[in-house]
């Protein structure tokens, strides 16, 4: 359900939008995930993430092996509230997604340290499930082949 929430949120948004800057990003994460019984679940992972920006609008997205991600500062597919702390050292969205006064509300934040690397992901679901990812990002250089 929710692979298809954010599969659908991420066509809405580059269906309306042509973005002008594309910036790719290989990181390295460690997870946790914890479920309403206490239990946790902990392993280390890699993602490819792509930031998409024009005109003030920004998507970040990406699916690895055990995480996938699309949050954006404008509201599109099912978002239902957003709220964007970026500014020019950091990207810094935060969506909640869902259907308007209906369960479940999953929130969902992204933070990128633009000097650092530092990243930061969270995701819940209201009296559920939660996952916390922290790791470091390094740009791919895109306009290189590598083979």
């Amino acid at each position: 359900m929710l692979r298809a929430i954010m599969t659908t949120l991420a066509a809405c948004a580059l269906s309306n939008a042509a973005f002008a800057e594309t910036i790719k990003l290989a990181c390295h994460f460690n997870e946790v995930v914890s479920f309403p019984s206490g239990n946790e679940d902990k392993h280390s992972g890699r993602i490819v993430l792509q930031i998409e920006t024009e005109n003030g609008a920004t998507m970040i997205s990406g699916i690895g092996g055990d995480l996938s991600i699309v949050v954006a500062n404008i509201k599109v597919g099912s978002i239902i509230d957003l709220q964007d702390g970026s500014d020019s050292g950091k990207w810094d969205i935060t969506n909640k997604t869902g259907s308007p006064g209906q369960s479940p509300v999953w929130t969902t934040q992204v933070v990128i340290d633009r000097n650092t690397g530092d990243f930061n992901f969270y995701r819940s679901k209201e009296g559920g499930i939660s996952t916390d990812a922290t790791g470091i990002c390094e740009k791919v250089e895109v306009s290189t082949r590598k083979f």
